[in-house]
């Protein structure tokens, strides 16, 4: 077997024995998720970062520790950028939780997206092993707390999250080889996001409740340690008695899919087709070919929305060329007159790869129509080819407030046998700024002391995890840009004290 190279350092430990003890945890315990981001960050802004998160009190750091950033090509490991992240956290006295994800193309076939679970779960455990290896012991105290991917019953980290085998799979085989190479550490499931319908298509997301039944059933049970959930519930308050019962209304586009043709669709910036070739799923997929007179967009016939309701909006998107592409939903009154927009996931779609994109957001007062609007991001030039496919919009419900669901996520544990197990909340947060899901800084703070006190109050639940400790950006109208505890310029938020105070 060829020995791995790990840059900078020689040769990678190969199976070096360890028997650390098991790691002593508080029965509850407040932590902060610092977001990928990080690994574009210089060491000044890492370190920065790790000595706000020790300002604000935590005691654990949820970071990415990604695969395809870290071993680009089998066997050859640069843990560099990893290194910093551990080293600066560790330094401040944090207890890193990393979060094993990313495949790299090598391990995928150069298909998908980073998101796509890989081709073989053992290039994923030799990964893990070398993880694990490094960072053990490292430092004194080293990484005892692993997490095995990020939202996998999400469209947005895992390609095909309906394949609970495949991810059961992924699982076992990184649980055995964390455990080989450390036997005390724990092994959380990958943080399961709240809500979702059974099959997914309408938001993105399978639902929470059926997706973990059928891992159980896929043979995951026995692999993990504390199972991972994400309450989410913007922009309402976790404090909200909300019941739970209605699933995700029905889809309010028709034919979202295309599979009966463009009625009602229309073009700006260029000009609108079927396309048999590429499709997301089916027969057919949009085609916008863009014109050169600035930014190139599509839109949905309008809906009918009630104000005050919270509606989800979705849509798969394919690039011929590298381009940005947004999403954007514009609320109108009864008269037919424009109230404002939501907008959400504006990002670079590889040239080739289907990119899934959605939001969440309220109908405001006074709206009657939606209208969804699939685009550029900004001008392109004449010819740029964009795809989309599987355009969706639909009501939500309370099966959206993830605080209200835990009880039944808990349910299907016990029915296998792990009622004891712990939970932790591994991400909570509610974003600033403008976004239709956004509240005042004022309210955040509120949301995040309703939620650690929230989250202490239920049996069995161990930990909180705020996303995310600071701004990564400073645009009010996204909502990733502002759910951090502080500013993108580090000025602590009203929420920074909120947590002091809870953690």
């Amino acid at each position: 077997m060829a020995a791995s190279l790990s840059i900078g350092l020689g040769l990678q430990p190969q199976h070096r024995p360890y028997a650390g003890p098991p790691p002593v945890l508080p029965d509850f315990f407040a932590g902060l998720a610092t977001g990928g981001e990080a690994w574009a960050y210089d060491a000044e802004t890492i370190t920065a970062d790790a000595a706000l998160c020790a300002a604000a009190g935590a005691y654990a750091v949820r970071m990415d520790l990604c695969w395809d950033r870290v071993e680009v090509l089998p066997g050859i490991y640069d843990w560099s950028q990893a290194d910093r992240l551990f080293d600066a956290a560790a330094a401040r006295g944090l207890r890193p939780l990393f979060i094993l994800q990313r495949t790299p193309a090598w391990a995928r076939g150069s298909a998908g997206s980073p998101y796509t679970l890989p081709g073989s779960p053992l290039d994923f455990a030799a990964f893990c092993r070398a993880a694990v290896q490094r960072y053990r012991d490292r430092g004194g105290a080293g990484c005892r707390l692993w997490q095995i991917w990020n939202e996998p019953n999400t469209v947005y980290f895992n390609e095909d999250p309906l394949d609970v085998p495949r991810y059961a799979a992924l699982l076992r085989a990184g649980y055995s080889a964390i455990k080989a190479a450390d036997p005390g550490a724990l092994v959380l499931l990958g943080g399961i996001l709240r809500g979702g319908t059974p099959a997914g298509y309408e938001t993105g997301v399978v639902e929470d409740v059926t997706w973990l039944e059928q891992l159980y059933q896929a043979g995951g049970g026995g692999y993990f340690d504390v199972l991972a959930y994400h309450p989410y519930c913007y922009p309402l308050s976790p404090a909200e008695p909300q019941p739970d019962g209605a699933d995700v209304g029905p889809d309010l586009i028709p034919d979202g899919g295309f599979e009966a043709g463009l009625d009602g669709w229309t073009s700006k910036g260029g000009m609108l087709a079927l396309s048999s070739a590429p499709v997301y799923r089916g027969a057919f997929a949009l085609y916008l070919q863009a014109d050169g007179s600035g930014q190139a967009q599509a839109s949905a016939p309008w809906v009918t929305v009630t104000p005050g309701e919270v509606y989800h909006f979705s849509a798969r998107v394919c690039a011929a060329a590298s381009t940005p592409v947004a999403l954007q939903m514009d609320w109108f009154s009864a008269e037919y007159a424009y109230l404002s927009s939501s907008f959400w996931d504006q990002r670079t779609c590889p040239a080739g790869e289907w990119v899934p994109l959605g939001c969440r957001a309220q109908a405001p007062q006074g709206a009657a129509f939606g209208g969804l609007t699939l685009r550029s991001s900004g001008p392109v030039p004449a010819g740029t080819a964009l795809y989309f496919d599987e355009v969706r919009c639909c009501r939500s419900s309370s099966a959206e407030h993830g605080w209200n669901r835990l009880a039944q996520m808990r349910a299907v544990m016990a029915a296998h046998g792990d009622g004891e197990k712990r939970i932790w909340l591994t991400e909570y947060g509610q974003p600033t700024g403008t976004a239709a899901i956004a509240v005042s800084e004022a309210a955040q703070a509120d949301y995040i002391r309703a939620a650690f006190e929230r989250a202490r109050g239920i049996p069995g639940v161990q930990a909180l995890f705020i996303h995310r400790h600071r701004d990564p950006g400073t645009d009010p109208s996204l909502p990733e840009h502002n759910f951090g505890l502080a500013r993108c310029d580090y000025s602590p938020k009203p929420a920074f004290t909120a947590f002091q105070e809870c953690a």
